[in-house]
């Protein structure tokens, strides 16, 4: 064979075993509770690739060869992955429960593309005419161990320090702190899982102390309306929110936003507890908040969306509308002008329909320029509950009912569940508010808050007065 002849088989044979892994060279897995897809292509130096739709992808310098690496998250099975936080395993166990099959899918997956390098190199040779048997397995040869040599450097010189300098693309470029969040997560997952059987095993007791201490001298009452606010995913704050609605007997839900962290459609799935939820839930969408989780919610039948109009849900006239960063993919705050078409937008159904009994919004910036002309406004965002009285309206942020989600763990304080219970009764062809329970929940201590807000009529002495609040174990 003439050296011409010798080099363009080899370089054919090699050619046709990359192009082979380039069109194959792909698998699915399930690792626990995550199915992926394990991808590699050449010619990008050194990338390792974390792909996470649809926030994007963050990339890697980790080792020295024409490789770049790929894992893409398909999907998750979310009751696997209840099962693993609340298996109260340690970092160190959750490590050694995803090494032994995490390396049998590095094996497989690197004997499939050996495999492919070979078919490719002998494919290679066939087609540039050589139809020997002999010449055949030597270009299937050629390719396998090109392509080995490949992955033998890219072993040899992997290291995860390269991890410490990332690169980010999509809605994770805008927001790489979504990254340390998640670290930090992980970080924190004994905690985690401890704060979620703490809260399931402890909830009933304190909601029925709760329960005795506040229906205590308070009559009159017709209608009661919870106030809830930035779950930001927390498994546990749908149950706790589930449980003071039976225990208050609660006739309505008012949410004013934040219901996840991100909008992603694997948040999405997390809501499905409200499919058979038991009373009316009424939604102000937050920052937090996305499209996926408006249409999403759109289709549960107790879920009314607020979309600056005036809505009537058990008796209450109800105006309210989503926070202007919800109404789009990426999660950004809203810009200044965005703010302030929305109230435009707001004050314009206002001055058409008349004054509302309530107005929920998730923004204090949208909230504030309707004070004195709605009687009960609610917003959340600040992650801190308040009641006050401004100008004749009652103001009120129901703080976080998911104890601010994941970021309530990267505190060295503790971030309580809070929730404001609104009593309302009948005056005329109206509502007037009587009173506001603020009920807060620390898991750690197993402890709760309550304290109790009343309000006097207008023109009968002080307009707000604050009953004896009351906490303990």
């Amino acid at each position: 064979m003439a050296r011409g002849k010798r080099l363009l088989f080899f370089v054919v044979a090699i050619a046709f075993a990359l192009v082979s892994i380039a069109s194959f060279g792909r698998a699915d897995y399930v690792l626990d509770a995550f199915q992926i897809r394990v991808s590699i292509a050449f010619f990008e130096y050194g990338v390792s690739e974390l792909q996470i739709p649809p926030l994007g992808f963050i990339r890697a310098r980790t080792h020295l060869s024409p490789l770049r690496l790929q894992v893409a998250l398909q999907g998750v099975d979310l009751e696997g992955l209840r099962v693993l936080l609340l298996s109260g395993l340690s970092q160190e166990e959750i490590y050694a429960r995803f090494l032994q099959p995490g390396q049998k899918i590095i094996l497989d997956f690197c004997v499939r593309i050996l495999l492919l390098a070979a078919l490719g190199g002998g494919l290679g040779v066939l087609i540039l005419g050589y139809r020997s048997w002999f010449s055949i397995f030597k270009g299937s040869a050629i390719g396998l161990l090109a392509v080995f040599f490949i992955l033998f450097l890219t072993f040899v010189t992997y290291t995860p320090a390269g991890f410490t300098e990332l690169e980010y693309q999509g809605m994770l470029q805008a927001a790489p702190w979504m990254v340390s969040l998640f670290q930090e997560a992980f970080g924190k997952v004994e905690t985690m899982a401890e704060h979620i059987q703490l809260m399931s095993t402890n909830l009933y007791s304190l909601l029925q102390r709760v329960e005795d201490f506040g229906q205590a001298e308070l009559a009159g009452i017709d209608l009661r309306a919870l106030h809830v606010s930035d779950i930001h995913n927390n498994p546990v704050a749908l149950e706790l929110v589930e449980r003071v609605v039976a225990t208050f007997a609660v006739d309505l839900v008012v949410d004013t936003g934040d219901i996840t962290d991100f909008g992603t459609p694997l948040e999405v799935e997390l809501l499905s507890r409200l499919d058979d939820w038991p009373v009316p839930y009424v939604m102000a969408l937050g920052n937090h908040d996305s499209p996926a989780v408006a249409n999403h919610l759109a289709t549960i039948p107790a879920v009314t969306l607020l979309n600056g109009e005036v809505v009537e849900v058990a008796g209450l006239k109800i105006l309210g509308a989503p926070d202007p960063a919800a109404q789009r993919e990426v999660m950004a705050p809203a810009e200044p002008g965005e703010m302030e078409a929305a109230v435009i937008q707001l004050e314009e159904v206002l001055a058409r329909e008349g004054k509302p009994d309530l107005l929920a919004v998730h923004e204090p910036g949208m909230a504030m320029p309707f004070v004195g002309r709605v009687p009960v406004i609610l917003h959340g965002h600040s992650h801190t509950p308040q009641i006050r009285e401004v100008e004749d309206s009652v103001v009120i942020d129901a703080g976080t009912s998911g104890a601010a989600g994941i970021r309530g763990l990267q505190g060295t304080s503790e971030i309580p569940y809070t929730l404001v219970l609104l009593h309302f009764s009948r005056v005329g062809g109206g509502w007037r508010l009587v009173a506001a329970d603020t009920i807060s929940l620390y898991y750690r201590q197993a402890a709760f808050g309550f304290r109790r807000t009343v309000f006097s009529p207008l023109g009968e002495g002080d307009e707000i007065g604050k009953d004896k609040g009351f906490s303990g174990p």
